[in-house]
């Protein structure tokens, strides 16, 4: 291919290119000049070149240039003219890198450009030492030309030798012009055609360059689109680095930078509600009203803003208010009340035209039931009358309230004319409000309001009102006491007893009204008896004794709580002297001893009494628990009583007392007491019977021996005394051994275990030789049934394998057992030539021993023995065996990870996605097997696929592309 020789600048008019075949072409802005080619202005055309050492070569009307051939143009005021016509028509607006329209017809003259005439002479242009750069698309707004003219000087053309051309060498380098605009595109603008650059050589801070293009119409001109970092506010600076870049003939280009502000972070915003009332609860009478619903509003929200509140169905309208923090709309109660919450949004711009909105909700009450209330007025007093005592005093009227009534509410009392306040006691539940007894006593009902008001501000008022009697005449009431004894006199008996006093009352007096009853400095209480007629109080014979009267006050009181008190009193006599007493019992027999035979007889016992007894005063004898009655017989000196030997046998003392009576009633006794002795009482004997064992259960070992039964005597039983053992029909002699406490004899353990008891008898006598036998039994269990046990084996893993992992590590091998095996019974485990001991677990049904895997590796069974005790004593064993696996060998595996995406480079898109990091995995490798994928410092789990041959995870491209 052809070299080029020369770049398109600009274009006045039309300019072609002849090419060496001879075929033309119109030129325009940045077309290429090839060697061999010549440029022909023509009549009407004008051309500036940019060469490839960076000078420009200007060409007029009637021009032609190539890099055979000199350029040539008419006169040198005609050059100079061109020049001018270019640079007036920039000055004017015209766009110099137009191609323009032929003239209709040419020059008057061909000889002549424009109007003018004369010869064409060649001219070549040079740099005056300064460049003139023209970019594609020249602001022709601009319109001062200072440095837009050509400075070619018209006597200096002609003296420029055709040849200096190809002498001239620009080595300036180029640069580069960057112009960020506000929508986002950039212009770079350099000052001469450049090569080599593209993306790559711009550097973005905080964004992004794409669609890099080239001005079709000028080479030194290329735009593109500038993306800024997504929610960012500052700098975002372009750069092309210095060198990265040369002009055509290689010399290496000067960075240039510019940079903008942008903004694309969304302002900050934020939106609460408040409380739609002060408790947040729409009541009875709110749901009637026009409710403002405010709240606050932060951050960057500003006064203006836009604000939606919703409640149900309905929208409202609002802007933030002019303090910026906070809004308010007034919304229908009706509204609210049909619903529950509020939601409102409320929507922000910024100075960069970034828009947010923030939304919130709020739940509040509705309650339009206003509350339930009720109130009730107790009994005025305890029985619902104002008496004379009470309207003279401050009477506490009391109440209940209920339902929804609580602590605090208003109470208004109400009293003929009279009003009084109070509140609901702090229990919740009553009321009380003082009120003169006079009042209530002008009156007959009293009334009463409670208001309570619910925490939604729905009020409630119950009223209700009570009736209730005046009585204020006192009752009529008399007392009388009777004779304190029947005969009206203090006895010595009676001043040592309680003595109920008695007496009647009258008129109104009734039952249950108080007595009070006075002896001396005593007093003492009592009330009418329930026939409303009469009294009584026990009072101290000796008090009565020591007094001569006594006084007695009745107080009673009518249905109003009217009380009278009525008083009397009643003199009595006191004789307290008690006559002499005395008297003896004989012996009882001659000897005064109960033998065996009187012991069966009846026995006369007599005696003596004297003083002040009399024939007829009554005896009273006791022998043991048995009382016999007689009198004094007519010498008024003796006194006798039959008594059966039985009883004087069984005791051993008589007692006897003589009671005698004055005239005045007053009583003495006296008393004897006579001892004898009795020897009819056989010895005490006691035996028992030891456990027959330690168990006292016969188990099937102790049947078959010979069982020492034992016991022992007590009380009067001694050494050598005859001890008789049975067994079923089986009957054993011995006695009592040495010791006088104990006694043994053997019993085949067969014939215990044939019955279940055992009975013993001791027969002892005395001196006098009375003889005692004493009997016992004894019951024992008998169990010669071994118990059952079962044993089994756990399989030693999960899988009942030992693989090379468990061969290395203990194995707790386990098992269960069953049947009468309990906790803490011995097992014993087998393992080829190793032996284990344990026990059963604390549930009692399951066992553990730890073996090591290197025990279970070289072998493939275990075997285990538990061995059982019952309560009796009887021992089962039982036995069990468990075969097992052993595979020590490791599966073989491999894995593999496929190219994470398809060209295995993540590029800047792939790095902002999910990436599924795949591969396989072969051998014995198979589905669920995890495996770990591991990036950098980051670490992902996951299994192999149900194909048993591949596996995926997801990694952030974020991770891979920092990898």
């Amino acid at each position: 291919m052809n070299s080029v020789i020369g770049v398109i600048k600009f274009v006045i008019g039309q300019v072609v290119i002849v090419a060496l075949d001879g075929s033309q072409r119109l030129l325009v802005a940045g077309d290429r000049v090839y060697s061999g080619e010549e440029v022909v202005t023509g009549a009407n055309g004008a051309v500036s070149i940019t060469l490839p050492d960076g000078k420009t070569l200007d060409l007029g009307r009637d021009s032609r240039w190539s890099d055979v051939s000199n350029a040539s143009s008419q006169s040198n005021a005609d050059v100079a003219d061109d020049v001018a016509a270019i640079q007036d028509a920039i000055a004017q607006g015209a766009d110099p890198t137009q191609v323009l329209e032929a003239t209709a017809a040419g020059n008057d003259d061909a000889g002549e450009a424009g109007s003018g005439g004369g010869a064409h002479s060649t001219v070549v242009l040079d740099l005056t030492g300064e460049v003139v750069t023209v970019p594609v698309g020249y602001d022709t707004d601009e319109q001062s030309l200072t440095d837009q003219s050509l400075p070619i000087r018209n006597s200096e053309v002609s003296s420029i030798p055709l040849t200096t051309v190809t002498d001239i060498t620009d080595i300036t380098p180029p640069a580069v012009t960057i112009v960020i605009n506000s929508d986002g595109t950039i212009s770079f603008v350099f000052t001469k055609p450049i090569v080599g650059f593209d993306l790559s050589n711009i550097t973005v801070t905080n964004g992004a360059v794409t669609n890099l293009v080239q001005d079709p119409n000028d080479p030194t001109r290329w735009t593109a689109t500038l993306t800024p970092a997504a929610n960012f506010e500052g700098e975002v600076r372009v750069s092309i680095p210095d060198g990265s870049y040369t002009d055509t003939a290689g010399i290496p280009g000067t960075g240039g930078s510019e940079a903008i502000t942008v903004d694309t972070l969304p302002p900050v915003a934020s939106i609460s509600i408040d409380n739609v009332t002060s408790d947040n609860v729409i009541n009875a009478s709110e749901s009637g009203q026009t409710i403002a619903v405010t709240g606050q509003v932060g951050n960057e929200v500003k006064a203006g803003d836009a604000i939606t509140v919703k409640v149900g169905s309905e929208t409202y309208q609002t802007t933030v208010n002019a303090d910026g923090k906070t809004w308010s709309v007034n919304v229908p109660g009706s509204v609210l009340a049909a619903n529950g919450d509020v939601s409102a949004s409320v929507t922000t711009r910024d100075a960069a035209g970034n828009v947010t909105t923030a939304n919130t909700s709020h739940a509040y009450g509705v309650d339009t039931v206003a509350p339930v209330a009720s109130i009730a007025i107790d009994n005025v007093t305890s029985d619902n009358v104002i008496n004379a005592s009470e309207s003279g005093q401050t009477i506490a009227v009391t109440g209940q309230v209920g339902n929804e009534v609580k602590a605090g509410d208003a109470i208004t009392v109400k009293v003929g004319t009279e009003t009084y306040q109070t509140t609901v006691n702090t229990d919740g539940k009553t009321w009380s409000v003082n009120v003169p007894g006079s009042v209530l006593a002008a009156n007959g009902d009293v009334s009463a309001t409670v208001t309570t008001r619910d925490t939604a501000g729905n009020v409630t008022t119950a009223n209700t009102s009570h009736a209730y009697g005046v009585d204020t005449v006192a009752p009529v009431a008399s007392i009388s006491i009777d004779n304190v004894t029947s005969d009206n006199v203090i006895n010595a008996t009676e001043s040592g007893q309680t003595i109920a006093v008695t007496g009647q009352v009258g008129n109104e007096v009734k039952a249950g009204d108080a007595v009070t009853v006075k002896v001396g400095t005593e007093t003492y209480q009592t009330t009418v008896n329930s026939d409303g007629k009469t009294w009584s109080v026990n009072v101290p014979g000796v008090v009565l004794a020591a007094n001569g009267d006594i006084s007695a006050t009745v107080t009673t009181r009518d249905t109003a709580g009217n009380v009278t008190t009525a008083n009397t009193s009643h003199a009595y006599g006191v004789d307290t002297l008690a006559p002499v007493a005395s008297i003896t019992i004989d012996d009882v027999t001659s000897d005064n001893v109960i033998n065996v035979t009187e012991s069966g007889q009846t026995i006369a016992v007599t005696g003596k009494v004297d003083n002040d007894v009399k024939a007829g005063d009554a005896v009273s004898v006791k022998v043991g628990t048995e009382t016999y009655q007689t009198t004094v017989n007519a010498d008024g000196k003796t006194w006798s009583v039959n008594v059966p030997g039985a009883v004087l046998a069984a005791n051993g003392d008589v007692s006897a007392t003589v009671t005698t009576r004055d005239t005045a009633g007053n009583i003495t006794t006296a008393n004897a007491n006579h001892t004898y002795g009795v020897d009819t009482v056989a010895p005490v004997a006691s035996i028992s019977i030891d456990n027959v064992t330690s168990d006292n259960v016969i188990n099937a070992t102790e049947s078959g021996q010979t069982i020492a039964v034992t016991g022992k005597v007590d009380n009067d039983v001694k050494a050598g005394d005859a001890v008789t053992v049975t067994v079923g029909t089986e009957t054993y002699q011995t006695t009592v051994n040495s010791d006088g406490k104990t006694w043994s004899v053997n019993v085949p353990g067969a014939v215990l275990a044939a019955n279940s008891d055992v009975s013993a008898t001791v027969t002892t006598r005395d001196t006098a030789g009375n003889v005692t036998t004493a009997n016992t039994s004894h019951a024992y269990d008998v169990d010669t049934v071994a118990p059952t046990a079962s044993i089994t084996i756990d399989d030693v893993t999960s899988d009942n394998v030992i693989n090379a992992s468990e061969s290395g590590q203990t194995i707790a091998v386990t098992g269960q057992v069953g049947n009468e095996v309990k906790a803490g019974d011995a097992i014993t485990v087998t393992v080829g030539t190793e032996t284990y001991q344990t026990t059963v677990n604390s549930d009692g049904k399951t066992w553990s021993v730890n073996v090591p895997g290197t025990v279970l590796a070289v072998n493939s069974d275990i075997s285990a023995t538990v061995t059982i005790r019952d309560t009796a004593g009887n021992i089962t064993t039982a036995n069990t065996n468990h075969t097992y696996g052993v595979d020590t060998v490791a599966p073989v595996a491999s894995i593999a990870i496929d190219n994470v995406t398809s060209d295995n480079v993540i590029n800047a898109a792939e790095s902002g996605q999910t990436i599924a990091v795949t591969g396989k995995v072969g051998n014995e490798v198979k589905a669920g097997d995890a495996v770990t994928v591991k990036v950098g410092t980051e670490t992902y789990q996951t299994t192999v696929n149900t194909d048993g041959k591949t596996w995926s995870v997801n990694v952030p491209g974020s991770v891979l592309s920092a990898n």
